[in-house]
Formats: C-alpha cells, sequence, structure tokens
C-alpha cells in the first residue's frame, strides 16, 4: 500500500536473482529491475532464539552479510527497511526513491531475475 499511496514505482516480489555464472544467490523481497535496485524489509523475529530463530543472532547476521554481499557483488544496489521506518512518514519512500541514484552511476546488475510462479496445485 505504501508504494502505491507514494506513488513509487511497483517492485516485483519474492525473486530469484542468480549472478552471471547462473549461481542462486537469494530470493529477494522487493525488485525494481528497471532501477537495478533489491528492497528488504527486515523484522527482528529472525534474530530471536525463542524458538523462532534456528541458528544464534550472530550467525544469522553473518550468512545475512554475505547474502548482502553476494547481491551488491553481482551490481545491485540494496535497500533495507525495519518496522520503525514504516512507522516513520517518508522514511522507506525516501530510501527507496534514493537508492536509484546509486544504481543510475554503477554499471548495472549483471546475471539475471526470476520471479517463481505459484503452485496451482492442491
Amino acid at each position: 500500500m505504501l508504494m502505491l499511496r507514494e506513488r513509487l514505482p511497483l517492485p516485483l516480489t519474492l525473486v530469484d536473482v542468480f549472478d552471471v555464472a547462473d549461481h542462486w544467490l537469494a530470493r529477494v523481497a522487493f525488485l525494481w529491475h528497471e532501477h537495478g535496485v533489491i528492497g528488504e524489509f527486515d523484522g527482528r523475529i529472525k534474530y530471536r532464539r525463542d524458538g523462532v530463530a534456528t541458528a544464534e543472532a550472530e550467525d544469522v547476521v553473518y550468512r545475512e552479510k554475505l547474502r548482502e554481499d553476494r547481491i551488491r557483488h553481482a551490481g545491485w544496489v540494496v535497500v533495507r527497511w525495519t518496522w520503525a521506518a514504516l512507522e516513520t512518514p517518508g522514511a522507506v519512500t525516501s530510501k527507496i526513491r534514493g537508492s536509484h541514484r546509486p544504481a543510475q552511476r554503477g554499471s548495472g546488475p549483471t546475471g539475471r531475475f526470476v520471479v517463481p510462479r505459484l503452485s496451482t496445485q492442491k
């Protein structure tokens, strides 16, 4: 709703990203292919050890860092936001719009991306 209300370009969602050698890098939350930008929402729940997270927070953070490094190495600009940013008027909009400028300065992403098909089987 925020992207519609703020008249942001609509992203593809839950997209698989591959590098130039066709190795899978990640499934990302939001992808603006025309801008070379990937958006990620970060909730705290994946870092908690109360039965939700499957690893220590330190390991989760480190794996997430390596994942983002791979995405950036493939030429994507990554922008992240949290619940707190969503609760601050204009914060996410500014982050997304601001991410387009650095993406335009780069050579652009390499590799490919795929939007997984939803299964219609029951």
